[in-house]
């Protein structure tokens, strides 16, 4: 996967299938990680009203209008009253 693949999807919403529960995620952030071409990016995604903390792991990622999927890592990096951020970074 490439930045580009993510950047005209900035505000859309995915879909997380963590584990059995499968919760939306909007993708708030995309960001180049350097300045050279060949540097790693990370998304930063936050699901609304869930306030389950899932475990950092791989989980399936489901694109907007069902287009298709990818496994991709995600790590919680913050909680609160209207939902948990996930990041995931590419190198």
């Amino acid at each position: 996967m490439e930045i580009d693949d993510f950047k005209g999807l900035l505000g859309q919403t995915f879909t997380i299938d963590f584990e059995e529960n499968r919760v939306e995620a909007e993708l708030n952030e995309v960001k180049e990680l350097g300045k050279d071409e060949n540097t790693g990016f990370s998304l930063l995604f936050e699901t609304k009203g869930e306030s389950t903390i899932y475990a950092q792991k791989m989980y399936q990622l489901y694109w907007p209008e069902g287009e298709k999927s990818s496994f991709i890592f995600l790590v919680p990096v913050r909680s609160g009253e209207t939902g948990t951020s996930y990041e995931a970074i590419f190198n």
